[in-house]
């Protein structure tokens, strides 16, 4: 199966990451070109909102960092290993949907979602069109908004909500 989210995680490969936020709702990363997203915040191309456990290996898969909910005290160490650093990499794990990002070959930045009940997930946006589009993505889960010009991503969805259909419909019979 292909995941809904490859498409998204594929965008930012080439991408310099940037302005690594923490606040109470999660941590934001943004990636590629500045944009001013309102008067008083800019926003990059794309950014990512992890809601859910982070993890950071080295090149020799030593565990570099890890935390089930990233929290403000997080933010120096976690600013430090993503900002100014290039994704070389970038895919979702279809086994668990995670997203997985390699920041200039050196550090393998992982999110894990839980369940969609637990509210611990990750989310991408694309900010280059007027109506951003997302997709937010839990365990074997995922939602959004699609821009109508990503063909595979429609087609995939559509296909999912048939066979939604036809298991409710199979359900009731």
């Amino acid at each position: 199966m292909n995941h809904p989210a490859k498409a998204f995680a594929e965008r930012l490969v080439g991408l310099k990451a940037w302005g690594v936020l923490i606040g109470p709702a999660g941590m934001t990363i943004d990636f590629g070109r500045e944009r001013l997203a309102d008067p008083n915040r800019k926003r990059g191309e794309y950014s990512v909102w992890l809601q859910c456990q982070v993890r950071l290996h080295n090149q020799k898969k030593e565990l570099l960092f890890d935390t089930c909910y990233p929290v403000p005290e997080d933010f120096e160490c976690l600013r430090l290993f993503i900002n100014g650093t290039v994704v070389t990499q970038a895919w979702v794990d279809e086994r668990n949907s995670s997203l997985r990002i390699v920041l200039s070959d050196q550090v393998l930045l992982s999110a894990y979602p839980w369940t969609k009940e637990t509210g611990k997930s990750w989310t991408f946006f694309d900010n280059t069109d007027r109506e951003a589009s997302y997709c937010t993505v839990c365990v074997n889960e995922y939602e959004g908004r699609w821009p109508v010009k990503d063909e595979r991503l429609i087609q995939m969805l559509q296909k999912k909500t048939e066979k939604q259909v036809r298991k409710s419909s199979a359900k009731k019979k």
